[in-house]
């Protein structure tokens, strides 16, 4: 990428999507605010994202290959990724910003339990207290505005957060 080493442009677009993830609760109630609603607005961030990657593509005189036996579980993978972030945002049209990330990050440790109950990982209390540790500092740096409940939400926004940690789960293997 521009010159940097696989290493470091690995960073940067690790950097630069821990932004955009950052952002992407706050602006879509905003983009409710002002009219829009869950589906235009997962489709406007398709589109994109999809001229952003052909954009580094073409940048990078790459070629997006995929190989026949994976075209089938990706294809699966982003489906559920695409139904978990509809349901994510339909979650924040209903319920407060702060309560639908909460929610929605309950992910990392649905995937850890997934792990540990496979044997993929080992249930050692120094990785558990890191997972409750982030997931209590989330809560604590969230916890601090105005709740709104509504129960479609919770439930759009638990979907969410299964989809999100399916995906990381099924994502992982080796196909």
């Amino acid at each position: 990428m521009l010159g940097l080493s696989n290493r470091y442009s690995g960073i940067v677009f690790a950097l630069v999507t821990a932004c955009g993830l950052g952002a992407i609760t706050t602006l879509a109630k905003i983009y409710y605010h002002d009219g829009g609603n869950a589906i235009t607005l997962m489709l406007l961030r398709f589109c994109v994202s999809t001229l952003v990657f052909g954009a580094l593509l073409l940048v990078r005189r790459d070629r997006f290959k995929v190989s026949q036996a994976q075209r089938l579980p990706l294809l699966l993978i982003g489906l559920l990724w695409s139904g978990g972030m509809i349901s994510y945002l339909l979650a924040v049209e209903s319920l407060s910003v702060s309560l639908a990330v909460l929610i929605f990050y309950s992910y990392p440790l649905l995937v850890l339990a997934y792990s540990i109950i496979n044997g993929r990982v080992k249930a050692t209390p120094f990785l558990i207290a890191l997972f409750i540790a982030a997931f209590a500092g989330l809560y604590l740096a969230l916890s601090g505005s105005e709740i709104r409940v509504a129960i479609n939400g919770v439930l759009l926004a638990a979907m969410a957060a299964c989809g999100a940690a399916f995906t990381f789960v099924c994502g992982a293997r080796r196909y």
